[in-house]
């Protein structure tokens, strides 16, 4: 769903139902000056607190270091989540079972049926030749425990998306010949997808439809420009902006260090 940001911004500062955005914005209107927020408020403030729709859809633990908070997703939020794959029966293979049962319902409502990991690698790989997986969504972490799998293989997957907030080429350019195309997806699981690459040796990431990219004090902010449950409106990330490459383009502010 795509509207004027300055719009989505306005609802949002006037919502009934929280005020945990207001309350930090006081009377600032202009986006671009916008205080940021971390995932220190996400752990400081109850999801109760942090909901704007009230939506059916699912409620995810989030770990940070050792201090989880929740994150929840409508249905219809995770249905539009640009991830890029098409295929007919994926294997998703992720670190995190709460990413895996979201991920499931992502490719239920792409009219895909997936095979989700379960707890031992072993059964999850055997059940993957005999349900002739096409295609793997799988995280950098995941890699080395689903490489069995790819190395029996006749032939390569179709595709396989590598979601994570962090990339290494060096390491990830090994399972190249695995798939036909390679896309690595930047995320959190409290924002969802923002950007999109074709694996190589220096990835150069695309900004996702309705998401802006900031860099601002050497570290980027994230924005989703879309109804989420919980929204995500300038999002300081621990990311630090040399880490990834972004072409030019709608959806990145190259400088915004003298912004608030």
């Amino acid at each position: 769903m795509s509207q004027s940001l300055e719009a989505y911004i306005e609802r949002i500062r006037t919502s009934p139902v929280s005020d945990f955005y207001s309350s930090r914005w006081k009377s600032i209107t202009d986006p671009t000056l916008l205080p940021t927020i971390s995932r220190r408020d996400l752990i400081e403030t109850p999801l109760s607190l942090r909901r704007y729709e009230r939506r059916s859809g699912i409620v995810k633990v989030v770990w940070d270091a050792s201090i989880p908070f929740l994150s929840e997703w409508s249905f219809t939020s995770i249905a539009e989540e640009e991830l890029g794959l098409r295929a007919a029966r994926p294997l998703i293979f992720l670190s995190d079972p709460h990413e895996a049962i979201e991920k499931a319902m992502w490719c239920y409502q792409h009219d895909m049926v997936p095979l989700v990991e379960e707890r031992s690698s072993e059964v999850t790989l055997y059940a993957a030749r005999k349900f002739r997986c096409d295609a793997l969504i799988t995280d950098p972490s995941s890699l080395p425990r689903v490489l069995p799998y790819l190395k029996g293989k006749s032939d390569p997957l179709s595709s396989m998306t590598i979601i994570s907030d962090s990339f290494e080429p060096e390491v990830l350019l090994p399972y190249a010949h695995y798939a036909r195309k390679i896309d690595l997806v930047f995320s959190f699981p409290e924002t969802g997808a923002l950007a999109r690459a074709v694996l190589s040796e220096d990835p150069l990431f695309t900004v996702l439809p309705n998401c802006i990219v900031e860099y601002l004090d050497d570290y980027l902010v994230v924005t989703k420009n879309a109804p989420l449950t919980t929204p995500v409106i300038r999002y300081r990330t621990n990311i630090p902006a040399h880490c990834l490459k972004f072409s030019e383009g709608e959806g990145v502010i190259r400088d915004s260090s003298n912004r608030v």
